[in-house]
């Protein structure tokens, strides 16, 4: 009698959940308020996740990073004056740049690779990594910014953006420090689907 229960008790609650997310599937654009957003355009790009060093070792992600995701990217890019894609930390463009400098029959793909950069093809996330952000002191989360957007602008490039779409944390003076270091806008995840302003002690928002 209790399974029988509990078993109708979970249908209702799926069915529940299918009528909830279905409705509001089924709102259309104008529907809703768009707020500042209203009259912009949406663009889809493509962004593979790849912690810095997770699946077996740091060596290991570097290979795959460099031989399956970035390298192939490249020669699409080329290829393909639309496509656009999302490499989430400047470290594996610093791995990429030493790849394709140590291994023989790859050394054109660097100069490829910035250019597309300066392009916009290739966005590049302006922190060193994509790091636990309430683990480090001040001057680390500071660091992270030098290491990145700063490395990027001696290359002759450029970003806005920040990726951290791993770790579930946010520190509370991120977006302080991203404003100083003329970081506009930041990709992450783990909550709800939207757009969000985060703001710091100092009204300094994101």
């Amino acid at each position: 009698m209790t399974s029988r229960v509990a078993t109708r008790i979970f249908v209702i609650g799926v069915l529940a959940f299918c009528l909830i997310l279905f409705a509001s599937l089924n709102t259309s654009a104008d529907d809703r308020d768009w707020g500042n957003l209203s009259g912009g355009n949406v663009t889809f790009f493509y962004c593979s996740h790849q912690d810095l060093g997770w699946e077996d070792s740091y060596h290991n992600c570097r290979a795959k990073r460099n031989q399956y995701m970035i390298e192939p990217v490249v020669g699409w890019a080329k290829n393909h004056s639309d496509y656009k894609y999302c490499i989430e930390y400047t470290r594996a463009a610093m791995d990429f740049q030493e790849y394709t400098q140590t291994t023989e029959g790859k050394e054109t793909l660097w100069p490829d690779f910035v250019n597309l950069v300066k392009s916009g093809q290739i966005e590049v996330g302006g922190t060193y990594n994509c790091g636990y952000e309430s683990l480090f002191s001040g001057e680390g989360l500071v660091r992270q910014t030098y290491l990145g957007r700063k490395w990027l602008r001696d290359l002759g490039c450029d970003t806005k953006v920040a990726w951290n779409v791993d770790p579930p944390i946010r520190a509370l003076q991120t977006a302080q420090i991203y404003k100083k270091a003329g970081i506009e806008y930041m990709m992450d995840s783990r909550y709800k689907k939207g757009f969000f302003q985060m703001e710091q002690p100092q009204r300094s928002r994101r």
